[in-house]
């Protein structure tokens, strides 16, 4: 670990009082929840790496960081708005070298909204890889108010450079499921994961953003980045998965992550899958918590979760939340970028050594027989499947 960078810190005396007045005003979190994250990742004394401007500038607001790694340089691409919970919505970059000091190229958001299509008041939620020269970015758009996600469906952009031009399409290239399904009310992208034979997009889904046990992580597969599929499991054929299914849901009540599941992001390594994701409870402040694949459909979740929360920061007391993980692994270390939700103060930071999940420790988990760690109310129809499109099921 790199100590230079990161220390593991008490909580302040100013976060031990705003806890203490969240208790009092009825925000009541079990014992188990004040441990935390068991330290698993280390917030950075530095954070917020990358703060807000001032009340009214482009960047009074940031939040949905999305970290690229190439050739020793971060990319950060984040949503940006001037105020919290206002339009324009729009997308801002950022550069550094060791991930606690940045720069702009360009003091500017990078993509903004030009007031028509589908995404003419919003643009946010950027994810984005690289192939050869050309940046892709996947991102939210909506054509109106008001700002909460409901009505978000994903657009496709891609540009010569990080800081643009963006060139983007003018329709959606995802968009959300019929009335009644379980992603009826919007489709935020998450992470893309290129395959051989082309590529896997996580996104969040529900039917609505306001409601409880709503929020859930899908997945659409496609040969070429622009015409998607949705996963849809052949064991469920009626109302609200009958179009496609999601594939990491809410736990069970009075668990944690109870609430709804979101914002997440896919790591593929040489050993399965991994997601970070944004969860919360009913009595459980929004959180980070982490899950395991071994094909990036079926999922277990960790047990140890949540990985990073509100305590785990000192910064976070005055925002009540940690959410929208972007995670990268860098000589070793796994680094974390999130934010503290639209009101918070900028983009934050955490770190942990990278932690090797075997094909052994996987099948122990999915052995385990646990019902409480499923990963949803149905069981898998097959125990492997093939992510070659004619295998697909799509």
């Amino acid at each position: 670990m790199n100590t230079k960078y990161f220390s593991r810190k008490p909580l302040t005396w100013l976060g031990s009082v705003l806890l203490l007045g969240f208790l009092l005003l009825g925000i009541t979190f079990t014992a188990s929840a004040y441990r935390g994250g068991n330290g698993r990742f280390v917030a950075s004394p530095h954070n917020p790496v990358i703060p807000v401007g001032e009340l009214g500038n482009w960047d009074a607001v940031l939040f949905e960081a999305d970290v690229l790694y190439e050739d020793g340089t971060f990319h950060l691409f984040h949503s940006t708005m001037p105020a919290p919970f206002s339009f324009p919505v729009n997308i801002g970059y950022a550069t550094s070298t060791d991930g606690i000091h940045w720069t702009r190229p360009v003091d500017a958001p990078v993509m903004a909204v030009d007031g028509t299509g589908f995404d003419a008041a919003d643009v946010s939620g950027p994810t984005v890889i690289k192939e050869g020269d050309i940046w892709i970015m996947y991102y939210g758009g909506k054509s109106a108010p008001p700002v909460l996600p409901n009505g978000l469906q994903i657009g496709r952009a891609t540009a010569p450079a990080p800081q643009g031009p963006w060139t983007r399409l003018e329709e959606p290239v995802l968009t959300t499921g019929s009335p009644g399904e379980w992603d009826s009310g919007l489709v935020n992208p998450e992470a893309v994961i290129p395959l051989k034979q082309g590529y896997m997009l996580f996104y969040s889904g529900g039917a609505d953003f306001l409601a409880e046990r709503n929020l859930m992580v899908g997945v659409a597969f496609s040969r070429d980045g622009i015409t998607w599929r949705k996963y849809n499991n052949p064991r469920t054929h009626e109302a609200p998965y009958a179009e496609s299914d999601p594939i990491l849901m809410f736990g069970e009540p009075g668990s944690w992550d109870d609430y709804a599941v979101w914002l997440v992001d896919v790591l593929k390594t040489d050993h399965g899958w991994e997601m970070f994701y944004t969860a919360g409870g009913s009595n459980y402040p929004w959180s980070i918590g982490h899950a395991y694949s071994y094909n990036g459909i079926l999922w277990h979740k960790d047990p140890h979760n949540p990985v990073l929360t509100i305590w785990d920061d000192p910064v976070t007391p005055s925002g009540v939340l940690l959410e929208a993980p972007s995670v990268v692994d860098v000589a070793g270390e796994r680094l974390m970028f999130y934010d503290y939700g639209r009101g918070g103060p900028g983009i934050g930071l955490a770190e942990r050594q990278r932690q090797l999940i075997t094909d052994n420790q996987i099948l122990l988990l999915w052995g385990n027989g646990r019902r409480g760690t499923a990963v949803s109310n149905y069981r898998p129809h097959s125990p492997k499947i093939t992510l070659s499109p004619s295998k697909f099921k799509l």
